[in-house]
């Protein structure tokens, strides 16, 4: 049973609210999580068993061979990384070389945020703003240059979660700290949309049309038309690269569309 997008959100903003009155204790609090981990760990479970019965071997922190997934249901385990996906590249080639599961990689998204500053002792809100960061797939594509050539097995799938929450930036005075600096904790609140590429393919829609398909284009009319520099830029090239999707040829390094892409 799939769950439509508005009982989706419901159930995400129903566990963010549980999770910050009860301050997320219990079974998924095993290796420390954060908020939002917690959140969206109870999320994709609660959500993926829909008209289903777990087993014993199944639910969260799984076994399998010599690591633990976060998730398993089923013949699918459920990775969810809220930072870089690098330090899970081994960890994704020993499921796939070594296992018949296939895999979804959970990415949250921090979509839109608000920024409280707190005083800690008193609870008092000392201001408040909207925060001018806003994470995008587009701008997250560079750090899948790490498990490219797991993605392109087609076994592994992205799964992003966009969501909303407020940042409380506790102010006090430590001893030792620069002037400025703060703790803080992100409280995840609600869910504006989920996003999943379940073939390598799919991540095309990141080559825009204005780019040239038969003559190619360079590293940067790509950036020109992503808005994209720097290290981001040539590492979600050499990602689509990684994936078969892109080819550069060393002539002129110019970006070509695979032929294995055409296949």
């Amino acid at each position: 049973m799939m769950l439509s997008d508005h009982s989706k959100k419901a159930l995400f903003e129903k566990i963010c609210n549980e999770d910050r009155i009860s301050g997320g204790g219990g079974e998924l609090c095993t290796y420390n999580e954060k908020r939002l981990h917690r959140a969206v760990k109870r999320f994709i479970l609660e959500s993926e068993c829909i008209g289903y019965a777990l087993n014993e071997y199944e639910g969260y922190e799984t076994r399998i061979g010599r690591y633990v997934a976060d998730i398993l249901v089923s013949d699918v385990i459920f990775e969810i990384q809220t930072g870089s996906v690098r330090p899970l590249k081994k960890k994704l080639e020993y499921y796939i070389e070594n296992t018949d599961y296939s895999v979804v990689v959970v990415i949250p998204l921090k979509k839109d945020t608000e920024l409280l500053r707190v005083d800690r002792e008193s609870g008092e809100l000392i201001s408040k703003k909207r925060s001018p960061k806003h994470e995008r797939i587009k701008d997250k594509l560079c750090d899948l240059v790490y498990i490219s050539e797991i993605l392109s097995s087609g076994r592994v799938r992205v799964r992003y979660l966009e969501v909303c929450g407020e940042e409380q930036r506790y102010s006090e005075r430590v001893r030792g700290r620069k002037s400025g600096a703060y703790d803080k904790e992100y409280f995840p609140l609600s869910l504006a949309d989920v996003t999943e590429y379940t073939a390598p393919e799919a991540f095309s829609e990141y080559l825009p049309a204005v780019l040239s398909v038969d003559k190619g284009f360079s590293a940067a009319e790509y950036g020109k038309a992503m808005k994209l520099a720097g290290r981001k830029l040539y590492n979600t090239l050499n990602f689509f690269c990684g994936m078969g999707i892109l080819e550069r040829e060393k002539r002129d390094s110019k970006y070509i569309y695979s032929k294995r892409a055409g296949d």
